[in-house]
């Protein structure tokens, strides 16, 4: 559930198998409200859906190359990523981020700012980063879609577990928050 301007209403994303995806498309108003309503566990109260209901494949793509000659690619045109903890338009930013850095560290040494050092510099720090990003998201989907009990119960517990991890929690969060330092970092970059 996606907070909205509106305190009474909200955006919602589920993630589920694409059967059920399409089943849930499918099904009448009342029959899906009452479906998202149980799965969410009354959370929110009864659930009334009020926009169209649209369903999207998670897909996992990634580029081998982000550079070709004179040419940089950033974002979604290097990486897909599944859209369980909203970090496509960060990393997409990072990529951007490290491509002006790189391309203003050329300009700084008064080389071509399309030079192959520049632009594989700029592909060996991103892709690492987000090989590292794309991995833990595909875990995490993974770990999410596991329906067989003993190893939902597996899973829930060690989530349990890192929750009460103080430090575990802190580095996810920085992690996921990186795009945080990007307003201060640009201002640096101009």
């Amino acid at each position: 559930f996606l907070p909205l301007p509106d305190q009474h209403h909200c955006s919602i994303v589920w993630s589920t198998a694409p059967e059920q995806a399409q089943w849930l498309k499918k099904a009448n108003k009342q029959t899906f409200n009452d479906t998202i309503s149980v799965a969410f566990k009354h959370k929110l109260g009864k659930v009334t859906v009020q926009a169209e209901r649209l369903t999207l494949p998670l897909v996992m793509q990634h580029l081998t190359d982000y550079v070709a000659p004179r040419v940089a690619f950033i974002g979604d045109a290097v990486h897909r990523i599944h859209p369980l903890a909203g970090q496509g338009l960060n990393l997409g930013f990072m990529d951007a981020l490290c491509l002006a850095e790189n391309i203003k560290r050329g300009v700084e040494q008064h080389k071509d700012i399309a030079a192959p050092a520049i632009l594989q510099r700029y592909q060996r720090e991103r892709k690492y980063y987000n090989s590292k990003m794309l991995l833990l998201m595909d875990i995490l989907k993974t770990t999410f879609a596991i329906q067989y009990p003993t190893l939902a119960t597996l899973r829930n517990l060690a989530l349990q577990k890192i929750d009460k991890m103080t430090f575990a929690k802190r580095l996810i969060i920085k992690q996921a928050l990186a795009i945080e330092q990007l307003p201060a970092t640009l201002a640096n970059i101009s």
